[in-house]
């Protein structure tokens, strides 16, 4: 089952500078653009130069929305097509700046997307251009690289079985991708002055998350996927604290 999709990539960069006298005082200096994409999921890219970031660029690979099953691929994997069936947004922010930054990015809950599921995987310059490989194993999703063998732990699934609803499930993979935004943020191995910041998501279609009134159309949904980056000087290098929400 595959159908059509539509993103709307908003991204947004904003850079703070802290300035320290008798008193500490806290400038916010912030340039805004904004980009929107709408289409077919094919290969797309945009590219923005702002203040704060050098380059950013979100590319979308596959050719439709897979429609999946969220206790058959998700919780047992039966017919092992989880990770052939996703459609990938991958994005990569490239910083060029004479003080240490961080990203923060913001991306929509799932109970904003009925109809869509989608799960936030790291990369790197090294990975951006491999493929993902998805296993379910001793209780978790696992992900790796190309061709390597060596799994990662993804998500803890074991709260889950084949009587779970598709409710529990989005609450499951909900709280994985938020708490996930939150590390790629305070993670301190992604502070950067000149450097590439990657991550890709993974996407599919859930059905079982659609109402009743939507479920006979759902070959002809579109959805609106919005991702908001922003690059922001690591104010915990220079006396602050970091605040995911907040900053």
């Amino acid at each position: 089952m595959k159908t059509k999709t539509k993103f709307i990539a908003l991204i947004i960069m904003l850079f703070m500078a802290l300035s320290f006298g008798v008193y500490q005082t806290i400038a916010f200096l912030t340039d805004s653009h904004t980009i929107t994409n709408n289409y077919t999921i094919d290969t797309v890219s945009a590219t923005l130069s702002v203040t704060g970031a050098k380059e950013v660029s979100s590319e979308v690979v596959n050719d439709d929305l897979a429609y999946i099953h969220y206790v058959d691929d998700f919780i047992l994997n039966k017919y092992e097509l989880l990770d052939t069936m996703a459609s990938e947004l991958k994005i990569s922010i490239e910083m060029d700046n004479n003080f240490d930054s961080r990203v923060k990015i913001k991306l929509p809950s799932l109970d904003e997307l009925n109809g869509l599921v989608y799960i936030i995987i790291d990369d790197s310059v090294d990975t951006i251009g491999e493929s993902i490989s998805l296993i379910i194993e001793d209780n978790y999703i696992k992900y790796t690289y190309g061709e390597n063998t060596t799994y990662n732990n993804l998500i803890d699934i074991s709260t889950l079985s084949q009587t779970s609803s598709n409710s529990d499930f989005r609450t499951l993979v909900d709280n994985y991708n938020q708490q996930k935004l939150i590390d790629l943020y305070t993670n301190e191995n992604n502070v950067y002055q000149t450097g590439t910041m990657n991550f890709r998501i993974l996407i599919w279609g859930d059905y079982y998350s659609l109402s009743d009134a939507d479920k006979p159309s759902y070959l002809e949904k579109t959805y609106n996927f919005e991702v908001e980056v922003k690059v922001i000087q690591a104010i915990d290098k220079y006396g602050g604290t970091l605040d995911y929400e907040n900053d």
